[in-house]
């Protein structure tokens, strides 16, 4: 397979476990419209766990003199999101560890006016969750914007009913999804790993990778709380659709 075609069937694939992917990035996207047309410059935007960079391009279609920063580890999801990248210099991938403590340090700006991440930090420890969102906080100007879009699930005790329909009703998506054409997950990274050139970032995610632990599942609540924190004043639930959701902070 080409570079593109795995780009396009890593679409397929995201929106087969979020059956409402392009409705929840419309949103996102409105939203840093509206930013931009209120301070009336171009944006400076940081893609926390960019991957190939899905939400970037989205918002580069809309926004075309936005210049977006998008920050992940993964070798594999790197190199494909700069073949496959159409808008030149205004998005730049970056091979950073977003859990590092100088995180910070390590980015080419000073300033940030959004900050964008979809489908990521879910990833993230807690601690490490509560650390980003400090060093994200240090850059962001004042009443600039953070929006996460992920998996932020029920409440296993107090919510038992959503938390269980809302796990059927995704396993029943993921199904149809599949039965459609859809790649799962596990087949899509062996594809991945398959390419022909790509041994060495195939490789070294290997590396990376290796005893990688699962995070805990941390609350709306949590991520508001620290975000907060990090000195974002605004906090609120954008959109949802079950435990997907779109979550607004701003600075």
């Amino acid at each position: 397979m080409t570079p593109q075609k795995m780009l396009d069937e890593w679409h397929k694939q995201q929106t087969a476990f979020i059956e409402l992917r392009d409705l929840r990035t419309r949103f996102l996207v409105d939203i840093v419209e509206y930013h931009r047309q209120r301070l009336g410059r171009p944006l400076t935007i940081v893609d926390v766990g960019c991957g190939p960079g899905s939400l970037g391009t989205a918002i580069l279609e809309r926004i075309p003199d936005s210049r977006v920063y998008g920050l992940d580890r993964d070798p594999l999801l790197l190199r494909l999101g700069r073949e496959t990248n159409k808008h030149g210099e205004n998005f730049t991938f970056l091979d950073v560890d977003i859990t590092s403590e100088d995180l910070a340090e390590q980015l080419p700006v000073q300033q940030i006016d959004v900050t964008v991440s979809a489908t990521a930090l879910h990833w993230l420890m807690p601690q490490d969750l509560v650390q980003l969102y400090q060093a994200v906080g240090k850059l962001t100007v004042d009443g600039g914007l953070f929006m996460n879009a992920d998996h932020l699930d029920y409440d296993g005790r107090t919510q038992t009913f959503l938390d269980e329909y809302s796990q059927q009703y995704k396993t029943t998506h993921l199904k149809d999804s599949y039965a459609k054409g859809a790649m799962s997950w596990q087949t899509w990274w062996e594809e991945m790993k398959a390419l022909p050139g790509w041994e060495k970032e195939r490789d070294e995610w290997e590396k990376r990778w290796e005893g990688k632990k699962t995070a805990p599942h941390v609350s709306e609540d949590f991520h508001f709380e620290a975000l907060r924190a990090a000195g974002f004043g605004q906090t609120g639930t954008v959109y949802q659709w079950l435990e997907d959701r779109l979550i607004l902070a701003v600075k």
